[in-house]
């Protein structure tokens, strides 16, 4: 079966609300584009003052004339691209305070065309980042640089998700990339947890022969299966796998997603951890374990990747209909960067990782998720109808993984005594302030009265030496 992905645009808007003199300027809202990294509040607003960047590329950020970081998180800064990547923009106005960044293009085009991307997804964003047009940017940097002490007032709505009771998402990527398993690995607890309202399918990167004709097969090409109609790059350049065995593990795992999709969560898992090894050692037998890790019947298996070759079942020149229908669509989504997630037909835009922190407790280093910034399950989540939405949607919470399940962290443990030390030395210092101070008081009291009594003493004695003479 072929499937037809039609996808909407996930997009938002933006609306000048003061001065009047700059927004009768715009007839209609300003478009933007929503960045991919970054924590998106989806079905959201964010409203707040306009900054403009000092430089105004935003490559090196001043803040001096702001004030405080407390002040700051009001602000929404203004940035002009170029001179430096959008995530360290991005990374400046969050280290300043900022509560977003609206980047503005530097050439003519489609604000929503260029990609706004990070590839380094170790640096974590948490505010959102948007572009707008060069157009439509450059009238608000023109009327800001012209009156400088005029507050521009905007607001920013972000781009709403398709409502369903049970919600349909799938995550597109490279089989072979070790990265593209992390979304994977990090949201399976959630997946589980809300198994009965999610519908979740994997697909994964294919691409086809460049010079390949039907009937012309490429038999001796190593990227490739089916006579070049379906082909991966080489995962190892010169180690001992090739593109055909990329494509292969499409296939196998294609099969595990049709016979058990819970089973293939834990299969990807674990092959990511075991199987994708920077030199592919014992490749083959850690492709068993993982089958045997995971309870997968290895027979029933190999059952359905031989069935799905047509004809003869070769698998070097015969077609294949389930890698058909993979390329299919594939071809289909049209896009040229992976990995892609998607829900209810949007596509995902902001970072795919979740944030965490290493924290010490009572039972030992813990490994403490944020779900306050984590856009998958907040896209998901907004996914729902009001009166289909799970327990999860309706809190976000720090938690910790022990196996595949979740718990909530609570602030308690080690950092309940942290606190509890905390309040006890503050009281300490509190009160040996309290006993210097009444110290001191009582030394400069005693003093004060000592030279009073001085006084009225000198004057009684002036007065008596007076009587005495009379």
């Amino acid at each position: 079966m072929i499937m037809l992905f039609i996808l909407s645009l996930v997009s938002g808007d933006m609306r000048v609300k003061s001065p009047k003199l700059l927004a009768d300027q715009f007839d209609k809202e300003i478009i933007i584009n929503q960045a991919d990294y970054g924590f998106i509040p989806y079905g959201q607003q964010i409203s707040g003052e306009l900054f403009l960047a000092q430089p105004l590329n935003a490559c090196n950020l001043s803040v001096s004339n702001i004030g405080d970081e407390f002040k700051r998180t009001s602000f929404i800064l203004l940035a002009k691209r170029g001179q430096c990547p959008f995530v360290q923009k991005s990374l400046n106005a969050q280290l300043n305070g900022f509560s977003m960044i609206i980047i503005v293009d530097d050439r003519e085009e489609d604000s929503s065309a260029p990609d706004i991307v990070s590839y380094n997804q170790s640096i974590f964003i948490k505010i959102p980042a948007v572009m707008i047009s060069k157009q439509e940017g450059d009238k608000i940097i023109d009327f800001m640089v012209k009156s400088p002490n005029e507050p521009i007032k905007t607001m920013i709505k972000f781009s709403d998700v398709e409502k369903a009771k049970t919600v349909n998402y799938s995550y597109w990527f490279s089989v072979m990339d070790s990265q593209s398993y992390t979304f994977i690995e990090e949201f399976y607890p959630f997946h589980k947890e809300m198994l009965g309202k999610l519908n979740f399918t994997p697909h994964f990167a294919l691409t086809r022969y460049h010079y390949f004709k039907e009937g012309e097969q490429m038999l001796n090409d190593p990227s490739c299966l089916s006579g070049g109609r379906y082909c991966d790059i080489d995962p190892d350049g010169d180690g001992p796998l090739s593109g055909r065995d990329a494509v292969m593990q499409v296939l196998k795992q294609i099969c595990i997603n049709q016979q058990n999709p819970l089973k293939w969560w834990t299969y990807a898992i674990y092959y990511r951890k075991n199987c994708l090894t920077p030199k592919f050692e014992n490749y083959a037998q850690c492709e068993k374990d993982a089958l045997a890790n995971s309870t997968i019947n290895q027979t029933s298996l190999s059952v359905c990747v031989n069935s799905s070759f047509l004809g003869k079942q070769n698998p070097e020149v015969d077609d294949n209909f389930l890698l058909g229908n993979e390329l299919s669509s594939h071809q289909n989504l049209a896009q040229k960067s992976w990995p892609i997630l998607i829900v209810n037909r949007q596509i995902f835009k902001g970072s795919l990782n979740i944030q965490y922190q290493y924290v010490n407790t009572s039972s030992g280093t813990k490994k403490i998720f944020d779900t306050n910034h984590y856009g998958p399950l907040e896209m998901i989540c907004e996914g729902f109808t009001d009166d289909s939405k799970p327990q999860r949607c309706e809190e976000f919470k720090q938690y910790y993984i022990d196996g595949e399940n979740i718990y909530e962290h609570e602030a308690g443990s080690s950092t309940f005594y942290i606190w509890i030390i905390v309040v006890l030395f503050m009281l300490v210092i509190m009160g040996f302030s309290l006993f210097c101070y009444r110290r001191e008081y009582r030394k400069k009291l005693n003093q004060q009265i000592q030279q009073d009594v001085n006084i009225y003493l000198a004057q009684y004695y002036t007065l008596n030496e007076q009587a005495t003479k009379k």
